[in-house]
């Protein structure tokens, strides 16, 4: 499976031209089954922007969007959902719903507009909740749980319309580091069964731990991309970020491997103030 991306432009049209903002600009990618894709940058970075021109939400007003080579834009909805799942960032407002009929919902690109769910979609509903180690909370309501269970919930839901294309944004948002990294674990598993998965993060360090390529977007265009020894590098960074961050690496204990890490830790200067950056301001986080 491969889902994939050339030359994409989006504007958000304004009330005239010079109002008009592109929010992408020639930008070029694919994910791939077992891939774990991290697209990273910078709030406004156009980031959140490309998940919606890639699952349909919104059409881009230049550039082509494939899934196994057949255009996105030649997909009704319904095949759209049996290819590509998109788990967003949280939802707007949070039915009174039971968990298990919430990932339910998941299934509506199979479930007929007369008959009632069957065998299949429980079963889909059931593994989907095992494998997000949701099992348990199949008749709490939504309401009622925290927010880490909350988010395995959300990417149960998007398990469970059975697409092999996951995309992911900014799913650690507001949690604690225990849940971050148990989200970025499952997306790690899920790439290893096959899953072709595009994650939204500003978690540079669980992106240099688990993704297997990165993409550094920066208004509207990437900066920088491959794999976290290419990107986590002062050179892509601190154009962006300025000098605010401290580089190192660490060996993982799974397999042994050395992994780069970025901390936002500004060393101060010889009269003990921090170092601007390289625009001679204060680096923004």
């Amino acid at each position: 499976m491969k889902l994939a991306f050339s030359n994409i432009v989006f504007d958000y049209v304004g009330h005239s031209a010079d109002q008009s903002l592109r929010a992408l600009n020639g930008v070029t990618g694919e994910v791939t089954s077992g891939d774990l894709l991290a697209l990273i940058g910078p709030n406004g970075a156009g980031k959140s922007t490309l998940v919606r021109l890639l699952c349909g939400l919104d059409k881009p007003a230049a550039g082509t969007i494939t899934v196994n080579g057949k255009p996105l834009a030649e997909l009704d909805h319904k095949q759209r959902a049996r290819m590509i799942a998109v788990v967003p960032q949280s939802l707007d407002s949070l039915p009174v719903v039971r968990v298990d009929d919430f990932v339910l919902g998941g299934r509506y690109a199979y479930l007929s507009a007369w008959g009632g769910p069957s065998g299949e979609d429980r079963a889909a509903v059931a593994d989907a909740l095992q494998a997000c180690d949701c099992t348990g909370l199949e008749s709490r309501l939504l309401t009622q749980l925290s927010g880490g269970q909350r988010q395995r919930v959300l990417i149960a839901r998007a398990l469970a319309q059975g697409a092999p294309v996951l995309l992911v944004d900014e799913p650690t948002n507001s949690l604690d580091p225990g849940h971050q990294l148990a989200i970025f674990e499952l997306l790690d598993q899920l790439a290893k069964r096959g899953h072709a998965v595009l994650v939204v993060t500003h978690e540079l360090n669980l992106a240099s731990q688990y993704a297997t390529s990165l993409v550094l977007l920066d208004e509207g265009r990437i900066t920088c991309q491959g794999n976290a020894h290419e990107v986590l590098t002062p050179s892509a960074l601190e154009p962006i970020y300025g000098r605010g961050l401290t580089y190192g690496s660490l060996k993982l204990e799974v397999n042994g491997k050395q992994r780069p890490f970025v901390l936002p830790w500004r060393s101060p200067d010889e009269d003990g103030e921090p170092q601007p950056d390289h625009q001679g301001r204060d680096a923004l986080f």
